[in-house]
């Protein structure tokens, strides 16, 4: 993990530092060449600027084991950076005056009643307070061999779990709050988060390698081009199925909304360009952070971190990964 973690700060201070030069440009891929013939990355990577594509390269292996290159067409599970499309899909339920962000959520998912003064705002903002769900399915007796929303949901009915806080009172990461949003999202449209994602947002984009995909739980079903994640376990990259420590992650691989959404180089560029141009969604809504009840800013908007940039007032956004596991 801590190679891991010094590895991403290499890659932000890079990152951080670059500019349109070419030099630059080569340093950083030389860099990136090196750590993954190291053994310590294995990635794709898109660096654009001012809508000029300075470099699209991928990085290490799609399969450690037989030094399988990774392709730069590969379909890969975002993680968390999944939870800014179920905040676009909760923004554009809001535009067709199906949801009301301000409003009790409980008037949609009636499983909520245990949280009547909770808002769909709270839950995007992250300071709805709801416990984890993770920690929550560790305390049945008889978990089910994949955890679901509706699992979830009916734990919350049924259980009524206190909640770590009052809404609004602070900021909290959650993911049990972007799995509730995406069965708002199924349960307003009537479509599953998957199809609504499709309809609404992947193919109006030619976003046409993106889905919603969860390999474990739907095993029946395969993506062409998928490459499962892998996790650094001791000295070396295995996919997490094969660790009898991480068998949770199997688990939970049948919830959606604060993960499972997968796509490509491409597609994650052309969603970019896509909020960038202001095209399909509101793109002010999706950008302002939201606020606790004493005004304090959270610095995360619709799904995304959000900071000022450096020498402008004009906000940048940065994607926030990471699920817990």
């Amino acid at each position: 993990m801590r190679h891991r973690i010094l590895l991403t700060l290499v890659a932000l201070s890079l990152l951080c530092s670059l500019t349109a030069q070419s030099s630059r440009i080569d340093s950083l891929d030389e860099a990136l060449e090196l750590l993954a013939a190291d053994g310590y990355l294995s990635g794709n990577l898109l660096l654009a600027e001012d809508g000029e594509i300075l470099l699209r390269k991928s990085y290490g292996y799609s399969d450690f084991d037989n030094k399988t290159p990774l392709p730069e067409e590969a379909v890969l599970e975002l993680a968390s950076v999944s939870k800014q499309f179920t905040a676009a899909a909760i923004s554009l339920l809001a535009a067709d005056g199906k949801i009301e962000l301000d409003g009790p959520i409980v008037k949609y998912l009636p499983e909520l009643a245990a949280y009547p003064d909770l808002t769909t705002r709270d839950l995007v903002h992250h300071i709805g307070g709801l416990p984890d769900y993770m920690g929550m399915a560790g305390e049945v007796d008889d978990v089910p061999e994949f955890v679901t929303n509706q699992f979830v949901l009916d734990f919350l009915r049924d259980k009524k779990p206190e909640r770590e806080f009052a809404p609004g009172e602070k900021f909290s990461y959650s993911n049990t709050g972007y799995l509730v949003l995406a069965s708002l999202v199924e349960r307003v449209s009537g479509q599953t988060f998957g199809d609504f994602l499709s309809e609404r947002i992947f193919k109006p984009l030619g976003m046409t390698n993106s889905e919603v995909y969860r390999r474990r739980y739907e095993q029946d079903r395969k993506v062409e081009g998928f490459v499962p994640g892998y996790v650094w376990n001791e000295d070396h990259y295995v996919i997490p199925d094969s660790l009898e420590d991480m068998g949770f992650v199997i688990t939970l691989d049948g919830v959606f909304g604060d993960g499972m959404v997968n796509s490509t180089l491409d597609d994650l560029y052309r969603w970019d360009r896509a909020l960038a141009s202001g095209k399909l969604l509101d793109t002010t809504m999706l950008f302002t952070p939201g606020q606790t009840e004493d005004g304090t800013t959270t610095g995360y908007a619709f799904g995304q971190g959000v900071r000022p940039a450096r020498n402008t007032v004009t906000p940048s956004v940065t994607p926030v990964a990471g699920r817990g596991w």
